[in-house]
């Protein structure tokens, strides 16, 4: 998946629930794996609905791995992980 590289991977057994006694929408998918990378410092993770080029693909959340420095990558498998409250979570106001 992905144009011009960009390390994009395709989220696995994703699932939108609804939550009404915290009225709450949350995403949800299965582990992802980067194996053996080591490209530098990871800030962000993307997650968008790929469109035919990256002009018309949706972003749907920037999300803020780690706010303070990145995580450094160095050769090991680095691996994104969708906590149990989702990894985007919409609450209605």
């Amino acid at each position: 998946a992905g144009f011009a590289g960009a390390g994009r991977k395709t989220l696995a057994s994703t699932a939108l629930t609804k939550d009404t006694t915290n009225d709450l929408i949350k995403l949800t998918f299965s582990d992802v794996t980067w194996s053996a990378i080591n490209a530098g410092t990871i800030r962000y993770a993307v997650i968008i609905v790929e469109g035919t080029t990256d002009a018309d693909s949706l972003i749907v959340a920037v999300i803020d791995i780690n706010p303070s420095a990145g995580i450094v990558t160095d050769g090991n498998d680095w691996v994104f992980r969708c906590g149990t409250n989702g990894a985007i979570a919409y609450k209605a106001a």
